[in-house]
């Protein structure tokens, strides 16, 4: 007659992932716990911790807007192809030098 099976559960890479996993709940509960405090404490305070001064000058946003437009560049790209004059040419002399036997 076979030995009887051990289960699964019971074998230790299997005690360690639950350990484990236990351990990262009670972790996970206990920073909850402390984040749920953090914001009990400055929610009441929160109205007057309002910053209301604007301190971005014409260069600023200039130089903000410019960058969101240079991003929009390989958009405006993949979208119309209006930058196609600056592709290069995968064919021809070039790509048969890389392979010489073909």
């Amino acid at each position: 007659m076979a030995a009887p099976r051990r289960s699964l559960i019971s074998s230790l890479p299997a005690v360690l992932t639950m350990l484990a996993g236990l351990a990262l709940l009670v972790a996970a509960v206990a920073r909850w716990r402390t984040s749920g405090v953090m914001i009990a404490i400055r929610t009441p305070h929160s109205p007057r911790n309002r910053i209301t001064d604007r301190r971005a000058d014409s260069l600023e946003r200039a130089l903000l807007f410019g960058m969101f437009l240079t991003m929009l560049l390989p958009l405006a790209h993949l979208a119309t192809g209006v930058f196609g004059f600056a592709d290069y040419s995968r064919g021809g002399h070039d790509a048969r030098a890389l392979r010489p036997g073909v």
